[in-house]
């Protein structure tokens, strides 16, 4: 009887829920609500400092007169520092734009705030542009959905903080009245950083702009950068496209929709987003890094014992580079890849596969699957890469006590090396394979040398099976390559289940099956075997 009436009861909420859109609140209304809900408290501050001001006032009052009668049992530092902090509160929004300027130095914080939330709607406007491109209900609309619930989040932060800032500014202020009137008790420092650290929460914008330009400069914008570039020159390059990269899985998806490669196509068209989506995840993280850098900052100049001032500038750095993503990225793939295209490689001999053979099966699914299997590892290796610094640029907040995982530690060293290589899989593809032969991925045509008794027929579905194998092997290559990056990571990491001679294996084993062809070769010329065996060219 309970399970029927829990079940009714689920119905009937679910029939509210369908009937009441108004239930259907993300994020943003959410934050709008927050802010709504306390937009009143900067006046009921200042009400509440406005009767204390009035209080201490009377007291300083009082105490003027208790001097002047016994002035030894009542110092005159008393009812001054009482009847000044009356003043104080009585005058604390001039006391609030003081703690401001203290920290902006006079520059205009909306124009600050509008330089901070330029790059998170950026990021908006272009996934709300793929949205609209593809109005599906995929994983790109998904990303742009949490992106856009998320999009008041900078204004909800900085306006908590600034509320914030007005507690602590009078705090601060009380805190230098008990320091003239007990000053053994409490110390100047407890006064003046609590007004500092309050200015700089009014000033929230104006720290992260500059801690974004320290790593920035005066570079493009969030998209201009990498966004708009790498991710449309290099992002899905294909060595199967090498002209036009940009429009092989177009091409594939329209004249074979239901086959295995336009498949893996779509797993790259409807995710698309994945790195704008990080992007926007760091963006936000770094934003509330710096915020928590501030807080470390202050607590060290309270507490130099216990936190060192290393803790807030750097998480101050680390929220600044989470900001400028895409100017790390680009200086990560500009240092491991000089070069700005994918491998490219020449024409496979498989004319010969004609009819329903074994030969012809082998020669349609490896060319089906070889280009949008290059792009999709592309694909994984940018998107692992981003992932890969975002974890390095936040270890640099830990201590050097952690060892390998530290800020100096081979570990992180390792991961953002780790990151630059999956950002720029492609060329560093092309490097290996180009440190071993003359042409990288590039002879695949293959010419059987010892023909006899051999018509043309056979050698036609020869050489589509030579050309097939090539094709398949290439793919098994790029995929052991992707994995020896990752091994050569969890070494440096200190896995024990790892070791660096099975990830440079995999480094090199993947680079010779890239570039089987041009081994092979060599091989056979080493052997004394060029006349008899295959003869692998460019075309």
């Amino acid at each position: 009887m309970r399970m029927m009436y829990s079940l009714i009861y689920s119905l009937a909420f679910a029939l509210v829920l369908a009937a009441a859109p108004a239930y259907a609140v993300d994020f943003n209304e959410l934050s709008d609500n927050i802010i709504g809900s306390v937009e009143n408290l900067p006046g009921l501050i200042s009400g509440l400092c406005y009767m204390i001001g009035l209080v201490l006032g009377v007291m300083g009052v009082v105490k003027l007169k208790q001097h002047v009668e016994d002035p030894r049992s009542t110092p005159l530092r008393e009812p001054m520092i009482r009847l000044l902090t009356g003043g104080a509160l009585f005058a604390l929004p001039i006391c609030y734009e003081a703690m401001y300027y203290a920290i902006t130095a006079g520059n205009n914080v909306d124009d600050d705030q509008e330089a901070m939330g330029e790059g998170f709607n950026s990021l908006f406007d272009f996934l709300a542009g793929l949205a609209t491109a593809v109005p599906l209900q995929d994983i790109n609309q998904i990303l742009g959905n949490i992106i856009d619930s998320f999009e008041e989040t900078p204004g909800l932060i900085t306006g908590l903080g600034y509320l914030c800032g007005l507690v602590v500014g009078v705090t601060g202020v009380l805190k230098l009245k008990d320091h003239v009137l007990n000053p053994e008790q409490t110390t100047l420092k407890e006064g003046v950083v609590r007004l500092l650290y309050a200015g700089a929460l009014f000033a929230i914008p104006t720290i992260v702009v500059a801690a974004y330009r320290t790593i920035n400069g005066d570079g493009a914008s969030l998209l201009d950068t990498v966004y708009q570039g790498i991710i449309y020159l290099g992002f899905v390059a294909s060595s199967e496209d090498p002209l036009n990269y940009t429009s092989f899985c177009p091409v594939l998806v329209v004249t074979n929709p239901f086959s295995l490669g336009s498949t893996l196509c779509q797993i790259i068209f409807h995710t698309v987003a994945f790195p704008t989506f990080l992007a926007g995840f760091s963006y936000l993280l770094g934003l509330v890094v710096i915020v928590w850098g501030m807080t470390k900052l202050k607590d060290h100049v309270l507490n130099p014992n216990n936190v060192s001032a290393w803790e807030g500038f750097a998480r101050i750095i680390v929220g600044g580079a989470l900001f400028a993503m895409p100017t790390v990225l680009n200086a990560l793939y500009v240092t491991m890849a000089s070069l700005a295209v994918p491998h490219t490689g020449g024409a496979f001999n498989d004319g010969g596969a004609v009819g329903n053979g074994l030969d012809t099966m082998m020669v349609a699914f490896t060319a089906n699957i070889l280009g949008p299997a290059q792009s999709l590892m592309n694909w994984f290796g940018y998107v692992a890469g981003i992932i890969l610094v975002i974890i390095g640029i936040t270890r640099l907040m830990r201590s050097a006590q952690e060892g390998v995982r530290g800020p100096g530690g081979v570990g992180t060293l390792m991961t953002f090396l780790a990151a630059g290589a999956l950002i720029s899989f492609s060329p560093m593809v092309t490097a290996f394979t180009g440190s071993m032969f003359t042409i990288p991925m590039g002879a695949n045509y293959a010419t059987l040398n010892y023909t006899v008794g051999l018509g043309p027929d056979e050698l036609g579905h020869i050489h589509a099976v030579i050309s097939a194998v090539l094709r398949f092997v290439i793919v098994i290559g790029l995929v052991s390559f992707l994995r020896g990056i990752f091994i050569v990571r969890s070494v440096a990491e200190g896995d024990n289940q790892a070791s660096m001679m099975a990830g440079v294996t995999h480094l090199i084993g993947g680079a010779l099956a890239v570039n089987l062809g041009p081994f092979l070769n060599a091989v056979q010329n080493t052997l004394g075997l060029a006349g008899y065996g295959v003869n692998f060219t460019m075309f």
